[in-house]
Order: structure tokens, then C-alpha cells, then sequence
């Protein structure tokens, strides 16, 4: 089980990306002297399904207070917040076929998710606040973006399949296969670090709030077994 982030004023996101424009609703303001109504609260998205899980997994709607309960089936929406407890774990699938699987104890927000299968366009951008994730992404276009936020790195996914593991200070991001570029979540900090298969990397906060980076390193056969048996759920029908 792994120990929800600290609340830190400090602590920053950290993003892993695959790219597409992002979607806004605008309102056209009304002529001078006109009386316009308020704009009529927005229906959230569906963007996800439940396929899988083991033990128990909540969710909170936005806006919401009180989280339900999810089952296998239950359709998820756009700035959901899922949360799973200790020894469980939950894997959605997102239109576009991509999968992510959230571990024990996890956080993880719905942040945008915005999907136009025929224009070849997506947005996914998960934020992710505590627990242990891995995700299999289908291949992108220029167009398309997929992003996972946690404390302290930026990645630059293209159609692989990669975890994340955070604990109180630090964001490890491991690539099974693929190529992931990890990035500080401070864009005005220059230089990036490329992960591809077998590798991983640590990103630590360090003192004053400043992200430090360890360079590539293949990880263990110990430590890779442990993330993949956090976010493995048995499913012969399932990747």
C-alpha cells in the first residue's frame, strides 16, 4: 500500500503528455444594456468505464461531497475523482481504447477528457494525487495528447505502456514498453531525461521545493514486480 502525498504548498505537478488542443465552452456576452441570463450548468462528459476491479473503489462527482460507490459497468465522467482503498484496485477504459489501471490507496482526477474518434483528436489528462498507476496507451498522432499529472515530472508519452509510483517527496515513472521524455513540471527548468524499455527514473523533491532528477536506470526485477503487482488485475479478456 502507498502513502497518500502530502499536502505541501510546495509540491508541484508532475505530467506525462501525449498531445491534443484542448476543448473550452464560451459564452458570448449579451449587448450593453441587455439582460442576460445565467448560462445553463454544463452536462459533465462521459469520457471512461468501469472494466475492471478488485475490493472497493469510490467516486466523486465534481462539485460533490459524499462519493459512491463504483462498480465493473459504471460509466465515468469528465473531472471525476476516483479513489480505491487499500488492497484494491480499478481499471477504466477511456474511448480512444487506452487503459489505466489506479492501485491501492489512489487518487486520481478525470481532469479533461475530450475525444473526436473521426477528426483522429484527444485530450486526456488525468491528475494523479496519490497511489500507484499504470497505463497502457494506444498510439498518438500530432494531434493528440495524453497527460498524467503528479507532484514533481513532465513525460511526453507516444503509445506506451508506463507506471508511476508516488510516495511523500518523490514520483518514480518506470516504461515497460515504449518511450516516455520526463520533463520538470517547471517548464523554465531547462533539459529532460528519455525512458524507453526496461527503464526507469526517480524524480525527488528536494529542499526549498526545488525537483531533482536521477538519470535512467534499468529497474530491478524487485521493484518492477512490485508495481506490476499493485496494478494487475486478472482478466484473460483484458491487456
Amino acid at each position: 500500500m502507498m502513502p497518500s502525498m502530502m499536502g505541501s504548498t510546495k509540491m508541484r505537478l508532475f505530467v506525462i503528455v501525449i498531445t491534443l488542443g484542448s476543448c473550452m465552452n464560451v459564452w458570448a456576452d449579451g449587448n450593453a444594456g441587455e439582460t442576460t441570463a445565467s448560462p445553463p450548468a454544463l452536462t459533465p462528459r462521459p469520457v471512461a468505464e468501469v472494466v475492471a476491479m478488485v475490493g472497493k473503489a469510490t467516486v466523486t462527482r465534481e462539485g460533490g461531497t459524499a462519493p459512491s460507490p463504483l462498480a465493473v459497468s459504471d460509466v465515468l465522467y469528465e473531472r471525476d475523482t476516483i479513489m480505491t482503498s487499500g488492497d484494491s484496485k480499478i481499471k477504466i477504459r477511456f474511448a480512444e481504447d487506452s487503459l489505466v489501471t489506479l492501485g491501492p490507496l489512489g487518487t486520481l482526477v478525470l481532469s479533461v477528457a475530450h475525444v473526436r474518434l473521426a477528426e483522429g483528436e484527444r485530450q486526456v489528462t488525468l491528475t494523479m494525487n496519490s497511489g500507484i498507476i499504470r497505463a497502457l496507451v494506444r498510439l498518438l498522432t500530432h494531434k493528440e495528447s495524453f497527460v498524467l499529472r503528479t507532484p514533481t515530472i513532465e513525460g511526453a508519452v507516444r503509445g506506451t505502456e508506463f507506471g508511476a509510483v508516488l510516495k511523500q517527496d518523490s514520483t518514480g515513472i518506470f516504461v515497460k514498453h515504449g518511450k516516455v521524455v520526463v520533463r520538470n513540471w517547471d517548464s523554465d527548468v531547462a533539459g529532460e531525461v528519455t525512458l524507453t524499455d526496461g527503464e526507469g527514473t526517480d524524480v525527488d523533491m528536494g529542499g526549498a521545493g526545488i525537483v531533482t532528477r536521477t538519470v535512467p536506470t534499468k529497474w530491478g526485477a524487485a521493484r518492477v514486480n512490485a508495481w506490476l503487482d499493485a496494478t494487475n488485475i486478472p482478466d484473460p479478456a483484458l491487456p
